[in-house]
């Protein structure tokens, strides 16, 4: 064993994490649904078995119908990776592309930069 998280895990915590927060902003899965479309990750340091991965995120570029979103996760005040992960806005229960609604815009709004 390494002693490290397997990186594959890192894209299911940004998972979770962007469900959670879109909850968190009263946007559900009944008005929009997002599908991943590219995902990049960097890594400054490793998180390990026991640590508590705490992960930021905000929308980073508004686009007609796809999105930015930004993830920096740390364990403590130590980096471990940072992320960027395009999402398609798509029609509830199909994967039929829409326009992102304004008021999910104005609700998520848009990371400081």
């Amino acid at each position: 064993m390494q002693q490290v998280v397997f990186n594959a895990n890192y894209l299911m915590y940004c998972d979770l994490a962007m469900t959670a927060w879109m909850a968190s902003h009263d946007v559900g899965i009944s008005q929009i649904d997002w599908m991943l479309v590219k995902a990049g990750i960097e890594w400054q340091s490793s998180a390990t078995f026991g640590d508590v991965l705490d992960v930021d995120l905000g929308v980073a570029r508004w686009g007609t119908k796809s999105f930015d979103t930004a993830f920096r996760g740390a364990v403590a005040d130590r980096a471990v990776f940072t992320a960027t992960i395009t999402y398609v806005c798509v029609a509830p229960g199909t994967t039929d592309t829409m326009r992102i609604p304004d008021d999910v815009r104005a609700r998520l709004g848009l990371v400081p930069t």
